[in-house]
């Protein structure tokens, strides 16, 4: 392994610009467009400010470092920009304190171009003369160039800085365009949002967001490359590894200066150097911040954000008005505050809201509060938790003598493993898919899902998963995890029974038909399986069955599913509509018909399903030219909203083959197309009617009509049908595909009397190949 890069956990400016670049996540966009921006401020009359808000430990430093680096390596920028980088730490209680801070910051990177003696020459003057005298020697010695001035925590300095002293701060940065400003926030604050403000509108504000769980990811991978550690950069290259990133992503809160700190306690062979003063920064740095922000708000705000800093993941409403002991519509009120303050931030899970803090470190600050002296903070120890095995934190522990500071930490954290708590990885692992659609899972959802199954072995977490892959396709997963549940000693009947069906599924989209059977039988016979699985499973065997030509053994399943008590209604109306075909394949066409009708009238039926009856009863009711029993199923088919295209389409090509049966009898058959087209007409739907007639087209090819019988047969539709514009174009297309059929040989040439695209639907209808023009 090379030597450790340095990365500053508290102040990045101190790293190595190189590393930040290389460690850089998230941002390159906006860095590179602030970048832009300020270059146009050196190089153009153009000044640009910009504002970067966000929490505590969000990266804001990290990205004004490299701001500078970057514009300090244009080489036309070099007699073109000044940077002044404010001290953070300093106050300006006056436009004069800011000045003198601009002014140092300048003298001590250019002390030739902004001599210190300026400065000495104003001791000993009032403070107005001081600052007319200071502000004309910042814009004097500044020349043609473009001072670019940082300022860290711009939200502080404006609560030490009186109005007056920005009315000033404004007035000279318009007054003389030299200045252009790179500035952060921990929020979006009154001294830049509030229109009475003189600095309203002023900045171009940019929100900087936290590390989502892949960001995280990368910024961990990006800092084990830069340290040389390749199997940590290999690990978290694995769903192992990334379920660890997505697990403390709910520790962290996806915060920057947080995975920098957890990045060295997997990089680091000794954490002596870290654990103190990380404490230490905690303690004096974050502590007395968050509490003087818990002071702003009421009492019950506090006890709002102090019960949320206890809770390591969202809590809904319900749970937080209980433990307070206060009504859902006070705490309610009260979080909605808190949230436009910035304080808290809102999940949404169903219909429920779940809150949580909105920056981690609040609950870190908390911590150092809460812990004795001398014990390891929480965070930390669950992190170790959540990252390494238990043979990985005794054989890390063994290495430490009993004195070592960090040897608490990793006690703690073994001993809360073996303490016989619930693996509190898998707890937040668990927060990632809780609720989640398994039909709709997301690849990181997915990979979570996996985790859970495969270290803990559970079977609903391998059901889960299960059922998870097959959704997505993925079969030889869902094989795989299906048999882990089947085969587990131990695991619930419903379980076996749900994994038997979803692998009986599978086989049937693999085209595995005799497994499918076998899974099915398997599930059928199984003694306790769920009423609702059995059934499910009985008809799916029958359509197995049916497809198979095994006709009577597809009745049997279908009769069992409509007989089994406690089924519901939507399985026994797809058992009917499959029994009846099964029926109509053996011939007994009454039986067809008793089951399509009770279908339609089986209470709780879908719509869809006997929108699906009506369809089959009406093509048989059309076959067997029972016309007026099929007409009457066709009003209702057309009528109603939820029969999809597939069955209009189904039964007019009913209707057109009902017709053409009238050959014969061409007074009942023109009666027949008067009726029909009248009915479709009636209900908008004769383009339905016009598709059939062209999709005939084939069989009509393939009958046994002379030349004077298809002329009849246009002509009766020409008759009943041409004064209807829905018609017009299947009318010209069974016109031009008649005459090709009464070609003999066959003359596709017959078919250019057509445009190309109105040629290319009389090809396909029928059954030619496409055109292919030379």
């Amino acid at each position: 392994m090379s030597q450790r890069k340095f990365i500053s956990r508290f102040s990045p400016n101190r790293t190595a610009p190189e590393d930040l670049e290389r460690i850089l996540v998230q941002r390159l966009e906006l860095l590179e467009n602030a970048v832009a921006l300020l270059r146009e401020s050196a190089l153009t009359g153009n000044k640009h400010h910009l504002l970067f808000f966000g929490p505590r430990g969000c990266g804001k430093t990290h990205l004004l470092a490299l701001i500078v680096y970057r514009l300090e390596n244009q080489a036309d920028l070099a007699d073109r920009l000044r940077i002044a980088w404010l001290n953070e730490d300093e106050t300006s209680t006056s436009f004069l304190d800011l000045l003198m801070r601009v002014y140092r910051a300048l003298a001590d990177r250019y002390p030739t171009e902004f001599p210190p003696e300026e400065l000495k020459a104003l001791y000993g003057k009032g403070p107005e003369e001081a600052q007319a005298r200071l502000a004309e020697a910042l814009v004097r010695c500044a020349g043609k160039r473009t001072v670019l001035v940082l300022v860290e925590n711009l939200d502080a300095l404006f609560s030490q800085l009186e109005e007056a002293g920005q009315r000033a701060w404004r007035a000279l940065i318009q007054n003389h365009p030299v200045f252009a400003t790179a500035a952060s926030a921990q929020s979006l604050f009154a001294g830049v949002s509030d229109r009475q403000q003189p600095f309203f509108g002023f900045f171009d504000t940019r929100r900087l967001g936290p590390l989502s769980v892949g960001e995280a990811t990368e910024l961990l991978r990006k800092i084990a490359r830069l340290n040389g550690s390749a199997e940590l950069e290999k690990f978290l290259e694995t769903p192992r590894g990334r379920s660890r990133v997505r697990a403390i992503h709910h520790l962290s809160g996806g915060n920057h200066r947080l995975y920098i700190v957890l990045s060295d306690f997997v990089t680091r062979q000794t954490l002596e150097e870290l654990t103190r003063p990380f404490e230490q920064m905690v303690d004096e740095q974050l502590t007395p911040y968050y509490q003087e922000r818990l002071r702003r708000l009421t009492p019950q705000q506090r006890k709002i954000v102090e019960f949320l800093c206890l809770r390591s993941r969202p809590v809904p409403v319900k749970e937080i008005a209980e433990r307070l002991f206060a009504t859902h519509s006070t705490v309610a009120s009260q979080l909605k505050q808190l949230r436009e303050m910035g304080y808290v931030v809102s999940h949404q899970r169903g219909r429920e809201s779940l809150y949580e803090l909105a920056e981690p470190l609040m609950r870190l600050s908390m911590q150092v509060k809460d812990t004795r002296a001398g014990q390891p903070l929480g965070l930390l120890v669950d992190f170790l938790r959540v990252w390494y095995e238990r043979e990985e934190l005794e054989q890390r522990l063994a290495r430490f003598d009993a004195t070592a500071p960090e040897r608490g930490y990793f006690a703690a954290a073994l001993q809360k493993l073996q303490s016989g708590e619930p693996s509190l990885l898998h707890q937040l692992l668990r927060q990632d898919v809780e609720g989640i659609d398994l039909a709709h899972c997301d690849p990181a959802q997915l990979e979570a899902l996996k985790v859970l199954a495969e270290e803990r072995g559970d079977p609903g977490d391998l059901s889960r998963y299960a059922e998870a892959c097959f959704y997505r396709g993925q079969y030889a997963e869902a094989f795989d995890a299906c048999k882990r549940v089947i085969d587990l000693p131990g695991t619930p009947v419903e379980l076996v029974a749900a994994a038997l069906f979803r692998r009986g599924i599978a086989y049937g989209q693999t085209g595995r038909a005799g497994e499918e059977i076998a899974d099915y039988t398997r599930l059928i016979d199984l003694p306790a399986a769920p009423a609702r699985l059995v059934a499910r499973a009985l008809s799916n065997r029958g359509v197995v069955y049916g497809q198979a030509g095994r006709t009577d053994e597809a009745i049997a399943d279908f009769t069992r599913v409509i007989d089994l008590p406690g089924a519901p209604a939507k399985l026994v109306a797809w058992a009917l509509n499959n029994r009846g075909v099964g029926y109509g394949q053996a011939g007994r066409t009454e039986e067809e018909i008793a089951d399509y009708t009770r279908a339609i009238r089986l209470p709780g039926a879908p719509a869809d399903l006997v929108a699906r009856a009506r369809v089959n009863l009406c093509e048989t009711y059309l076959a067997f030219d029972r016309w007026d029993d099929g007409v009457k199923q066709l009003e209702a088919i057309l009528a109603c909203r939820e029969t999809p295209p597939g069955g209009t389409a189904f039964a007019s090509e009913a209707v057109v083959a009902a017709v053409f049966r009238q050959m014969g009898a061409p007074g009942v058959r023109q009666a027949r197309l008067v009726q029909a087209i009248g009915l479709y007409e009636q209900h908008g739907c004769l383009s339905h009617l016009g598709d059939a007639l062209v999709r005939h087209l084939a069989k009509l090819a393939g009958s046994v009509l002379n030349s004077a019988g298809l002329d009849q047969w246009l002509d009766c539709w020409k008759a009943a049908a041409s004064e209807h514009e829905a018609m017009r174009l299947p009318l010209r297309l069974l016109r031009v595909g008649i005459d090709y059929i009464k070609t003999q040989p066959r003359d596709e040439g017959v078919l250019l009397q057509l445009p190309k695209e109105e040629r290319a639907l009389a090809r396909q209808a029928l059954v030619l190949a496409p055109e292919n023009p030379e």
